[in-house]
């Protein structure tokens, strides 16, 4: 799968500095969310934000945004989202990004190193809410209000090589807010984001990407 993974709140698109360390789904349409600012219509419980605590894993990615420089190739990755309740409307989430070869289609090789975002203002914060269509289920979807701020350290104009990888100039620079739709499968084991394609005037996603999603981890 080949995911434009900066364009996804958990890339959609957490410790104080990032650590970057060399370590030797079908779709279906679905219904969508009605238009809106996120501070009408339907209301957050403490269930809702619970529901989403917990540790989050994506399938092997191909990551256009970081290339391997001995092959020019973009690397795989393997993306975990850790996810801590902060309050009944708001969350806060930990993210780390495994790099693999371009050819390791299933990073299942040694890995070419990791970066890690952990700082306390990357939050969830959870509005509105509404019942779509998932497959053949239907699920709660939140709209949801997020921070990521900036890795620190390193930046260029053009782009930054460490251990061998490539990453654009402002990878550890840039900090951002985004809108973006979040819901659970039935079960509750499957993380779904929303699809960018489909924002409404206020820049939510009025509907789920269902391409893609984070597996719950045990």
């Amino acid at each position: 799968m080949r995911v434009q993974l900066r364009n996804l709140a958990w890339g959609l698109a957490l410790s104080s500095a990032a650590l970057l360390v060399a370590c030797g789904g079908g779709s279906d349409g679905g219904d969508t969310v009605d238009g809106g600012d996120n501070n009408g219509g339907g209301s957050v419980t403490p269930a809702a934000v619970d529901r989403f605590v917990g540790n989050f894993v994506s399938p092997c990615l191909i990551n256009d945004e970081v290339l391997q420089v001995a092959s020019g190739q973009p690397v795989r990755l393997v993306r975990t989202m850790a996810v801590t309740k902060v309050s009944d409307t708001q969350a806060r989430f930990l993210q780390r990004d495994t790099y693999y070869a371009s050819t390791d289609v299933e990073c299942k090789g040694n890995s070419l190193g990791n970066s890690v975002w952990n700082h306390t203002g990357n939050t969830l914060k959870f509005g509105t809410s509404a019942q779509v269509t998932l497959g053949n289920q239907t699920v709660t979807a939140y709209r949801i209000d997020g921070n990521i701020e900036a890795i620190g350290g390193l930046s260029s104009g053009t782009t930054v090589v460490i251990n061998g990888l490539q990453f654009p100039g402002d990878f550890f620079s840039e900090a951002y807010a985004y809108k973006d739709l979040l819901a659970l499968s039935t079960d509750g084991n499957q993380l779904y984001a929303g699809n960018t394609d489909t924002e409404d005037n206020n820049g939510y996603p009025t509907a789920l990407d269902t391409e893609f999603f984070l597996t719950r981890l045990p």
